[in-house]
């Protein structure tokens, strides 16, 4: 799989998330890990992509299935040249919040602390935003939903990852906050295209924001 084709086989995967055809955006996905040969984050993006298909399954994937991405992705987050550091820490982060939304409450906190030692001369904000929706999302798995939506409210600029939208919904649903979900559900049904085109982390939260904007369009 060459870099030039990934964007096609991108596209063929969140077309599918879509359409509701998950059992169809596997198959594209494992088939385009099998056939990827970059062995860079452009081929762990499938990686990520997978984890994201399994952890919106009926089944979500165990805590273990989590640990050998999050070693690989980790020690590439330490090692990479140049901007290449900045995209594992993003998909590191990412898995992290897969995990999360996995129900694994034990996993976020053992990594965390490396991951924001080693991402902190990046400076870059898209890795400073998806630690800070992790840190979040882990105050609202841990009972403190008000530091939650503090902390994902003061992300919202016009130019937040779709996924502090996500939570803020998850979160107000959850607390019967029935009017701020369905603001946050009515900004996540209008967002279909921003879906298909969040690019942090080389599209690594496209299959969650394509699921989750297509949840808040059916309601």
């Amino acid at each position: 799989l060459f870099r030039s084709s990934m964007a096609a086989w991108m596209t063929k995967v969140s077309v599918a998330v879509d359409q509701g055809d998950m059992p169809k955006a596997m198959e594209l996905v494992s088939t385009a890990s099998a056939l990827c040969r970059a062995h860079d984050h452009i081929c762990n993006v499938f990686r990520v992509q997978r984890l994201s298909l399994e952890t919106l399954s009926a089944a979500a994937p165990p805590a273990i299935a989590f640990e050998p991405p999050l070693t690989d992705m980790m020690a590439r987050v330490r090692t990479a040249d140049g901007s290449d550091r900045a995209e594992w820490a993003f998909m590191a982060a990412a898995t992290l919040h897969l995990a999360q939304r996995a129900g694994h409450t034990g996993i976020a906190p053992r990594w965390m602390p490396a991951l924001i030692r080693d991402s902190r001369e990046l400076k870059d904000p898209r890795v400073n935003q998806m630690i800070e929706i992790v840190g979040a999302t882990q105050d609202h798995l841990e009972g403190r939903d008000a530091q939650a939506t503090q902390r994902l409210a003061a992300l919202v600029d016009g130019h937040e990852l779709m996924q502090v939208h996500s939570m803020l919904k998850r979160i107000h649903r959850g607390a019967g906050q029935t009017g701020m979900a369905e603001r946050e559900r009515t900004w996540l049904a209008a967002r279909r295209g921003l879906s298909l085109t969040e690019n942090a982390g080389t599209y690594a939260l496209t299959v969650l924001n394509v699921s989750d904007a297509r949840q808040a369009r059916r309601r």
